[in-house]
């Protein structure tokens, strides 16, 4: 009786109640993850794609492959959470929006228009008509392009923003719990892990037809992503039935390390990973207030590459990971405290008046579509 102690503690929800919906936990966590990533890529601008691979068959790759799933079931969890809370998809959507494209505009506009003029190896009248140049700004809609014209082409990896590859997958995460709740699936749970389950199967058939099955552990697949995003929903609308325990946190971590294993197990990954991201970030630490002071890992996350590129191609002879690691620390650091204080806060500060006249906006188009089409002979006001 004593062992099985380990595997009892207060459930997800108690745990969401006790500290208010404001777990310091997922604030470390979200900070950790995005330094951590500028600290695997410095291994990649510093030395590209060889050590990349030899790095991913170390004893790093738990830690490698642990990463982006775990940011991904992270926004699945708290995006559920802000979607039941806001309770209107229009809503939901234009706050998603809100936070996900300022500093994605931000980022894209400094290195078309400051980092490649300044550092490019071409001459300005040909950087600014090429049509690199033009297509960089499709980033903000979400169509990836990595390449500014002869910018960081000496470095070992000539890339401008290697990890802007997920926002796709991100935008297909938003449009995926949209649908789930339009569907009505975010009230019918249990149908909803058997459509997960449909999904991973689905997945594994089609990969086996094609004959693609994962055969190692790289860079995570855009379909665990998702998935892991899923999970995060799962584990949000089961969190009245999932405890938090140290024992079903180190199950967790065991199961995800055999896993490991198994490279043809890779969508599986996102379970143990999505408990352990929802149990680390529900633990509640004392917030250290400058650090806190804003919302900054997503600019870390976003800044961070094009900021260790910038060291490595102005630095050569400084390219060694931990030198990259700490001067890029610093310059995305301060590059995210700027973007959080001038453009990302005041465009959240915002959104009761965006809000308000979205939902006006909503409400004057409703009743253009009314005058010109009629009101349905059978629907009431009411149902309108």
């Amino acid at each position: 009786m004593t062992a099985l102690k380990i595997f009892r503690g207060r459930s997800v929800e108690d745990q969401m109640v006790a500290t208010q919906n404001r777990s310091s936990g997922f604030d470390y966590l979200r900070m950790i993850l995005s330094t951590s990533v500028i600290a695997w890529h410095s291994l990649e601008v510093c030395y590209g794609v060889p050590v990349i691979l030899l790095a991913w068959a170390s004893p790093l790759r738990p830690a490698l492959v642990f990463l982006l799933p775990s940011f991904f079931c992270l926004s699945g969890f708290l995006v559920a959470g802000s979607l039941f809370r806001v309770g209107k998809i229009s809503i939901f959507l234009t706050l998603r929006a809100m936070r996900i494209f300022p500093a994605l505009l931000v980022e894209v506009f400094l290195s078309a228009l400051l980092i490649g003029p300044l550092l490019t190896f071409v001459d300005l009248r040909t950087y600014f008509s090429s049509r690199e140049f033009f297509s960089y700004f499709l980033n903000v809609v979400g169509d990836i392009h990595y390449i500014l014209p002869g910018v960081f082409v000496h470095n070992p990896m000539p890339m401008v923003n290697a990890q802007l590859w997920t926002i796709p997958y991100e935008l297909k995460c938003y449009i995926a719990i949209v649908v789930l709740a339009l569907v009505g699936l975010l009230k019918r749970r249990r149908l909803l892990v058997l459509c997960v389950a449909a999904v991973i199967a689905v997945t594994y058939v089609h990969l086996a037809m094609k004959g693609t099955m994962p055969n190692h552990f790289g860079n995570p697949p855009g379909r665990m992503l998702v998935l892991s995003f899923l999970v995060g929903i799962v584990i949000y609308l089961y969190k009245d039935r999932i405890e938090l325990s140290v024992g079903w946190f180190g199950l967790a971590l065991a199961v995800f390390l055999v896993l490991l294993l198994f490279p043809k197990a890779i969508y599986l990954v996102p379970f143990p990973v999505g408990y352990m991201t929802v149990y680390l970030g529900l633990l509640n630490p004392k917030r250290i207030r400058w650090l806190f002071s804003g919302d900054y890992s997503y600019g870390l996350y976003l800044y961070g590459y094009p900021a260790q590129q910038v060291v490595s191609q102005l630095l050569p002879q400084f390219r060694f990971w931990y030198v990259n690691l700490v001067l890029s620390l610093a310059l995305a650091g301060f590059v995210a405290f700027l973007s959080w204080t001038f453009v990302e806060s005041r465009v959240l500060g915002k959104k009761r008046f965006i809000i308000s006249s979205m939902e006006k906006s909503l409400s004057r188009m409703n009743n253009v579509g009314l005058a010109f089409f009629g009101k349905p002979k059978n629907a009431s006001q009411g149902e309108l």
